[in-house]
C-alpha cells in the first residue's frame, strides 16, 4: 500500500506515476520482469516480450508486466525502460531484492508469472510468452480427485501449492579432536597448550549439542583427564621437587593472566557439566577432587611474581593461603575409582598442607562473611595502589566487576571464582546444589553481591540459584557430614 509505479514512457496517460491498483486493474496474470540494461540476454529478450505483450493486450488478454530492474544507475534505468510498454518499480530501494529472494530468482532475464490471487504460475514466463502465448492465462489444472482409486490416501493429496519457506542454513559441525591434547606434559609451554586445548574442546562440545550426544559427560571426562592424568600437580613449597616444578617456571604477566582466565572458564565448564549429570558415587569423587586440582594449579600460578610488571594481587598472595578446606575429611569416605584421581587428591593435599601455617583467605566453607584475613589481603593490595581501603570499598572489590580491583586485575576475579567452586563442591549438604538440568557455561558464571545489613556475601548462578560452601540447617538440626554415606559404615542390614 502506498507504492507508486512508474508509468511506461510514451503511454497515452501523461502522468509519470500510477498506483498499484491502477496498474493491476482487471489483470488476470501479472508478470514480474527481472532485467537490467547491462545484461546482453536481457536486451535481446525485451523486444520479443514487448511484441508478445502488445499482441496479447490488443486481443483483449488481461496481462500486465512490471519491470523489476537491477540497473546500476538511474540514468541507465530510465533509458532502458523506454523500450518497454509496461510500468516499472521505482529505481532503488530494497523491494527488488525482496522479490528476487521470495521467488528465488538466480539469474536474469527472468519473468515470474502470478495469477490474480498471487499464486505462482511459473518462473519461466519468458518461454511461455515466446512459445505458448496462445495458452494464456496458463492456468494449471488441479490434480483430479480420485479417492476411490487410492483409498485412505486422500490426506496425502495436495490440492494447492506448498510453500517450503525461505531456505535456512543447517547447523554446522566441527569435528572435536581429542588427540589435540599432548601425550605427556614436561614443561610449561606444553601445560599451557594442554589447558588451552581443553578449554577449546569443551566449548566445541558445548555449542554442538545438536549433533553430539552426552556432551556433559564428554566435557567432564576431558577435564578429569587433563587435570588428573595429563598435567602434573604443583609440588609443595619447600619440598625437594619444588625447584623443578613446571608451574614455578618464570613467566610474563600476560601468560599468568591468560592461564588464570583459562582455568576460570574450564571451572565453569566443569560446574555446568556435573550439574547436568546424575549425582552418583563415582561422580561425587570427581566433584571434590577435580575442582581442587584446578584450584591448586591456579594457586601456584597466582603465587608467581611476573618477570616484567608483576601484579600486586599476586605479589601479596604469598603471605596467605586458601587452604584445602574439607577436602581430606570429605574425600576420605568417598570411593575413588581411578588411581590417577586418588594420586591427584594426595598431591593436592600435600601442596596445601605445606601452606597450612599461613593465614587462610576465602574461607567460604566456614563463613560467608567478609573475614578478617581476606580483608587484610585486599587492604594490603590496595595500599601501594592508593585504592580506598574502607570496609565498603573492600567489599565492593570482591563483588563489583567494574570496581577498581577486578577492573585493573582480572586475575583477582578469576582466582576468586575458582576457589569458590573448589570449596562449594565440598559442601556436604547436597540440597545446596542446583537441580539437574541442561546447564551451559554461561549459567555457571558467578554473580557476586554483598548484603551490607547481614555482612555476608551472596553468590548466585544457574538461574539465580544461591550457592554456598556451607550446609544449610534448621535450628537444632545437625549438619550433614558427607553427601553420600561411606561404604565402610555399618547399615541396618549388617547390625547384629
Amino acid at each position: 500500500q502506498g507504492l507508486r509505479l512508474l508509468n511506461p514512457l510514451g503511454a497515452v496517460d501523461a502522468r509519470t506515476e500510477m498506483t498499484v491498483a491502477e496498474a493491476l486493474d482487471g489483470a488476470s496474470v501479472l508478470g514480474l520482469y527481472f532485467s537490467a540494461s547491462w545484461c546482453g540476454p536481457c536486451r535481446s529478450t525485451t523486444p520479443v516480450l514487448a511484441s508478445a505483450y502488445k499482441t496479447l493486450r490488443a486481443s483483449g488478454k488481461s496481462l500486465q508486466l512490471l519491470l523489476v530492474s537491477s540497473d546500476r544507475s538511474e540514468s541507465n534505468f530510465e533509458e532502458y525502460r523506454r523500450t518497454m510498454p509496461w510500468p516499472a518499480l521505482p529505481y532503488g530501494g530494497i523491494l527488488s531484492a525482496v522479490l528476487s529472494e521470495q521467488y528465488r530468482v538466480t539469474g536474469i532475464p527472468c519473468l515470474v508469472l502470478l495469477d490474480a490471487d498471487g499464486r505462482l504460475i511459473s518462473t519461466d514466463g519468458v518461454r511461455l510468452l515466446r512459445k505458448h502465448a496462445r495458452a494464456f492465462p496458463w492456468s494449471v489444472a488441479l490434480p483430479p480427485q480420485t479417492p476411490h482409486v487410492h483409498p485412505l490416501y486422500e490426506r496425502l493429496l495436495r490440492l494447492t501449492p506448498v510453500d517450503a519457506g525461505r531456505p535456512q542454513d543447517l547447523p554446522s559441525y566441527t569435528p572435536v579432536d581429542y588427540l589435540q591434547q599432548p601425550e605427556t606434559v614436561t614443561d610449561l609451554r606444553l601445560a599451557i597448550d594442554s589447558i588451552r586445548h581443553c578449554d577449546r574442546l569443551c566449548t566445541l562440545l558445548a555449542v554442538q549439542s545438536h549433533t553430539i550426544k552426552n556432551t556433559a559427560f564428554l566435557k567432564v571426562a576431558l577435564i578429569q583427564h587433563t587435570f588428573t592424568v595429563l598435567l602434573p600437580m604443583p609440588a609443595p613449597e619447600g619440598s625437594d621437587e619444588a625447584p623443578s616444578c613446571i608451574w614455578r617456571t618464570k613467566m610474563l604477566y600476560a601468560k599468568q593472566l591468560d592461564l588464570l582466565l583459562l582455568l576460570q572458564r574450564i571451572t565453569e565448564h566443569f560446574a555446568a557439566s556435573v550439574f547436568s549429570l546424575d549425582h552418583t558415587r563415582p561422580l561425587d569423587a570427581l566433584r571434590m577432587v577435580v575442582p581442587f586440582a584446578i584450584a591448586a594449579v591456579a594457586d601456584v600460578v597466582m603465587r608467581q611474581v611476573a618477570t616484567d610488571i608483576p601484579s600486586e594481587v599476586c605479589k601479596y598472595l604469598c603471605g596467605f593461603t586458601i587452604g584445602s578446606g574439607a577436602l581430606a575429611r570429605q574425600s576420605a569416605v568417598v570411593p575413588v575409582f581411578t588411581a590417577e584421581l586418588n594420586t591427584a587428591r594426595c598431591r593436592v593435599l600435600d601442596y596445601f598442607a605445606a601452606q597450612d601455617a599461613l593465614p587462610h583467605i576465602f574461607p567460604w566453607d566456614r563463613t560467608e562473611k567478609f573475614d578478617q584475613q581476606t580483608v587484610a589481603w585486599t587492604a594490603k593490595i590496595s595500599k601501594p595502589l592508593a585504592f580506598p581501603k574502607d570496609t565498603g570499598s573492600l567489599s565492593q572489590y570482591m563483588t563489583d566487576p567494574f570496581a577498581l580491583m577486578t577492573k585493573n586485575f582480572p586475575e583477582f576475579g578469576a582466582f576468586r571464582d575458582i576457589i569458590f567452586y573448589a570449596k562449594m563442591f565440598l559442601n556436604p549438604d547436597i540440597r545446596r546444589f542446583p537441580s539437574k538440568s541442561q546447564w551451559s557455561q554461561r549459567d555457571a558464571h558467578l554473580k557476586w553481591s554483598f548484603a551490607a545489613n547481614e555482612g555476608r556475601f551472596i553468590v548466585q548462578a544457574f538461574g539465580d540459584f544461591s550457592l554456598s560452601a556451607r550446609p544449610k540447617c534448621k535450628r537444632g538440626e545437625m549438619p550433614p557430614t558427607c553427601r553420600i554415606g561411606s561404604l565402610a559404615e555399618a547399615t541396618v542390614y549388617t547390625m547384629p
